[in-house]
């Protein structure tokens, strides 16, 4: 009896620790090591690649893309990849395309940029503008069998000319036209998206034309930013989203927008917490907000995506910290005074 039980508590103990997926093996050196997590087949494949593995292994690679996206990428994988970029740039080059990439995608876009030599820089631009030209996106080759293509999304019509226009690309200018023009008719017969997409699309074409004119940040040589419009021209300055007039002199904001500020990158993320918001008539709006330990964050609403600029700025960090500490303050006695 008692080695019946022996034999069940140990195939118990041995499915547990299956299905938990941890395995106690040997490590070089005497020591332990623990297995948590799966194996990563797309590390040996990148790894694989890396090494000079072509044809099969490629279309592999180039058929999980096409199926998900840059950013799920598991980390070991993305470590070989970053260690042999150039072996990958130019898979990566045709997922960009339509019907290979289910949309654009700005976290490959961002990654490609960063490293791309003159004539991958020339060849994203090319990718990118089929976005704007393609009616429907052709089928990839690398898709699973049965998976038929899919019509261009609007808005990704719209990422792709502002990616574009960020490039300074005015080999885009007539393809954007022609897609406005597409969109030609009275505004009541217009979607709401359609409406959006033609304004920003708008604003894609006046950036390239004059990329001082279409952000409320601008980036100017050696690596500063300036604001493009007198911040005294704002007709409504909110803290954390609402309006207080008996909060501190924000004199100090307004003045220190006007100075140029250090770039420190950007970032694809909006301003969530601690935000001062300058609202202008025709109805721009700039954010600023407190970053990490020392920056800030300086965004618009002027893209249909998020596009900031990481700045330092230390004058301008201090007045915006101090504006919503003041205007914390403020409503926090409000709401004693209320409760009394």
């Amino acid at each position: 009896m008692k080695q019946a039980v022996s034999r069940r508590t140990t195939l118990l103990l041995w499915v547990t620790l299956s299905l938990l997926g941890v395995l106690v093996v040997a490590a070089p050196g005497g020591a332990q090591e623990t297995l948590g997590e799966r194996p990563d087949p797309m590390a040996d494949l990148a790894r694989r690649i890396s090494e000079g593995a072509a044809g099969e292994q490629q279309v592999a690679f180039l058929s999980y893309l096409c199926t998900s996206r840059f950013a799920r990428i598991g980390s070991r994988a993305r470590e070989v990849i970053d260690a042999h970029y150039e072996v990958f740039m130019p898979l990566f080059l045709h997922y960009q395309h339509p019907g290979c990439a289910r949309q654009v995608d700005l976290e490959l876009h961002d990654w490609f940029m960063a490293r791309a030599t003159p004539e991958q820089d020339s060849a994203m631009r090319a990718a990118l503008r089929m976005w704007l030209l393609a009616p429907d996106a052709p089928r990839c080759p690398f898709l699973p069998e049965g998976a038929g293509s899919e019509p261009v999304r609007l808005g990704d019509r719209v990422t792709a000319a502002e990616l574009l226009s960020d490039m300074a690309d005015t080999g885009a200018v007539r393809l954007i036209v022609a897609l406005v023009d597409s969109m030609q008719r009275p505004p009541l017969a217009l979607s709401s998206r359609e409406l959006a997409a033609c304004h920003y699309l708008q604003l894609a074409l006046t950036r390239i034309e004059d990329p001082a004119s279409a952000g409320l940040f601008s980036v100017v040589p050696v690596g500063g930013v300036r604001m493009t419009r007198d911040p005294q021209d704002a007709e409504l300055l909110l803290v954390n989203g609402e309006q207080d007039t008996s909060m501190a002199d924000l004199t100090p904001i307004l003045e220190a927008l006007q100075d140029r500020a250090d770039l420190v990158e950007r970032v694809r993320a909006e301003p969530t917490g601690g935000v001062v918001t300058l609202v202008f008539p025709d109805g721009a709006r700039a954010w600023v907000a407190a970053w990490g330990d020392r920056e800030l964050l300086l965004a618009d609403n002027l893209r249909s995506r998020p596009n900031a600029l990481v700045v330092r700025h230390d004058a301008l960090r201090s007045a915006v910290v101090a504006a919503v500490a003041g205007a914390q303050r403020v409503r926090d006695g409000a709401r004693r005074r209320t409760s009394n």
